[in-house]
């Protein structure tokens, strides 16, 4: 360890501190319940408009069994050229 200027043992203290500069933010923010509250809330603004969509955007998935993490949806009946189409905008918006 000598030879090496204890180095095999340095951890990753930049890495470190900015996660607990991280992590007093997000507990200043509000506790757990907030941040759950938060996620909720967000993820219903999205399913929000594409049930308010008039069948333009459909999700597959039966709501009971919905994630707050991935939202998927198709795109009026699988419309392969309108779905080209927003990945194709979603790209060039940094989406993907």
């Amino acid at each position: 360890m000598a030879e090496n200027k204890s180095l095999y043992n340095t951890g990753p203290t930049y890495a470190i501190y900015l996660t607990g500069l991280f992590v007093e933010w997000l507990k200043a923010q509000g506790d757990m319940n907030y941040w759950n509250e938060m996620s909720i809330k967000k993820s219903n603004m999205i399913y929000d408009v594409i049930e308010n969509s008039n069948g333009f955007y459909k999700n597959p998935i039966d709501k009971k069994y919905r994630s707050r993490m991935n939202v998927p949806f198709t795109i009026k009946n699988d419309n392969k050229e309108l779905t080209q189409k927003f990945f194709n905008e979603a790209k060039e918006n940094g989406l993907i």
